[in-house]
């Protein structure tokens, strides 16, 4: 007879069987054995020492009734641990969608940190670039405005040639009509022939 079987028939807790076996080792050791799927097996004798002595019909009834009181609580409690392992499940499934939310994050992050990394890396070269770029300029403005200076200064000595050129040609002019009268008068007199 298997243990549930006793259990059974005898109307008693599974634990108070095997609180018995453990109490009473010696006694039973030789007449309890194990089947095939290993389920333990009561002998006649180890059913006849176990079995209830004496137990009266109020007792039995207060057995029972405590039995199905822990029937009824065992159903809640598997009813409560259902419930409790879907919420576990519930959480662990949470728990694995933040962290890899928290994982996409980090990565993101990792990302625009780099990012950030190139822009100010860029914004730096290029704040070089500006600066070569403004001193060249600086440099091309006061060449410039040398060559201005320089152009001016041209200028105004070309407008003092021009004017010495001009005073000159005047001057020329004058002597040319000059000359060109004394030949006039030379003829005139007779101061050309000689």
């Amino acid at each position: 007879m298997t243990i549930n079987e006793f259990c059974k028939m005898y109307h008693i807790s599974h634990q108070a069987v095997y609180s018995a076996i453990r109490r009473h080792v010696k006694e039973l050791k030789d007449h309890i054995s194990k089947n095939s799927n290993e389920v333990k097996l009561l002998d006649d004798y180890a059913v006849e020492f176990l079995k209830p002595k004496n137990v009266s019909a109020d007792k039995y009834n207060i057995v029972c009734e405590g039995n199905d009181k822990m029937r009824v609580q065992n159903i809640s409690i598997v009813s409560d641990n259902e419930d409790l392992q879907k919420r576990i499940n519930e959480l662990e499934s949470k728990v694995q969608k933040d962290k890899a939310a928290a994982e996409s994050f980090r990565s993101d992050s990792s990302k625009y940190f780099q990012l950030s990394q190139e822009k100010d890396k860029r914004i730096s070269e290029l704040e070089k670039r500006i600066s070569d770029i403004t001193a060249l300029l600086d440099e091309k403005d006061s060449r410039i405005s040398d060559l201005e200076r320089e152009i001016s200064s041209l200028r105004e000595l070309c407008s003092s040639q021009r004017s010495e050129i001009t005073a000159l040609k005047d001057k020329c002019s004058e002597q040319e009509e000059a000359l060109t009268a004394a030949k006039v008068n030379k003829g005139i007199f007779g101061l050309g022939k000689r």
